[in-house]
C-alpha cells in the first residue's frame, strides 16, 4: 500500500484461504493438483518388416479425420506418415506454461520400472490461460519407434502410455517430479497385439482404458 510519495509498505493480508487438509485441487493451494488431459487418439501401430524387425509407428489421420496404419512398403518408414498423431485438451487448476508427454514403454502398467524400455514419446507444449476450464493444446506429433526389440516386446507381452508434466504455473510453482524431472499422473494399459484376435485372452482386461488422465 502507499506510504509516502515515493515508498510503499504491506497493508493487511485480506481474502486469504488456507490449505483444507487433505483437500485436492485448489483447496491445496497447489498448482496441477486437480485437472484432466485429454487424448483423443492413443493407437500406436505395429508393423513386421522383413528383415528388419517389428517397429511402432504413429496412427496417422484420413481424409475423414479416422486414424490409420501406414501401409507396409519394403523397409521400415524412415518418417511419420501425417504431421499429427492426436488432438488433446486440457483442464486443471491453475493458470500456467506447461509441457505434457505421451510416453510408450513396454512393461507393465501396474508395476513400472524404470529399466522399462520407451518404445515412443510425443510431446505438446503451450500457455495454459483460464483453470478450471478446457482448453486446446497443440496436437501431439506423429512419431517413428528407433528401437524395434523394444516395440516387439510391447506387442509381444502389452505394455503402458505414461502421461507426465513438467511447468511452471503464475505464481512460479514448478510443476515437476520435485527433482526437476517429469511428475508422471497417470499410466494407460496396452495388452498384447494377440489380444486383438482373442479379447477374452489371458493378459487381455482392461486394455486401453481411458484416453485421458486424472489428478
Amino acid at each position: 500500500m502507499p506510504f509516502d510519495e515515493f515508498t510503499g509498505r504491506w497493508g493487511p493480508c485480506e481474502g486469504y484461504v488456507l490449505p483444507t487438509p487433505g483437500g485436492t485441487g485448489r483447496a491445496a493451494c497447489n498448482c496441477f493438483s486437480m485437472g484432466q488431459w485429454a487424448i483423443a487418439n492413443l493407437s500406436p501401430c505395429f508393423i513386421t518388416y522383413s528383415p528388419g524387425g517389428v517397429y511402432a509407428v504413429s496412427t496417422y489421420q484420413d481424409a475423414s479425420g479416422m486414424p490409420q496404419c501406414p501401409s507396409v512398403g519394403s523397409s521400415p518408414p524412415p518418417s511419420p506418415m501425417g504431421p499429427n498423431w492426436s488432438t488433446d485438451t486440457l483442464n486443471v487448476d491453475c493458470q500456467g506454461h506447461f509441457r505434457l508427454c505421451y510416453t510408450l514403454k513396454a512393461g507393465s502398467a501396474m508395476s513400472p520400472s524404470a529399466s522399462d524400455c520407451t518404445v515412443a514419446q510425443s510431446c505438446t507444449e503451450d500457455w495454459y490461460d483460464t483453470p478450471g476450464t478446457v482448453q486446446t493444446f497443440p496436437p501431439l506429433p506423429s512419431w517413428v519407434g528407433a528401437d524395434p526389440a523394444c516395440a516387439a516386446q510391447f506387442a509381444s507381452t502389452g505394455g503402458y502410455g505414461e502421461m507426465s508434466v513438467v511447468g511452471l504455473s503464475v505464481a512460479c510453482d514448478e510443476i515437476d517430479d520435485g527433482s526437476g524431472g517429469a511428475y508422471v499422473f497417470n499410466r494407460v494399459n496396452y495388452c498384447p497385439l494377440s489380444c486383438n484376435t482373442d479379447p477374452t485372452g489371458p493378459g487381455c482386461a482392461g486394455c486401453m482404458s481411458g484416453g485421458s488422465g486424472s489428478f
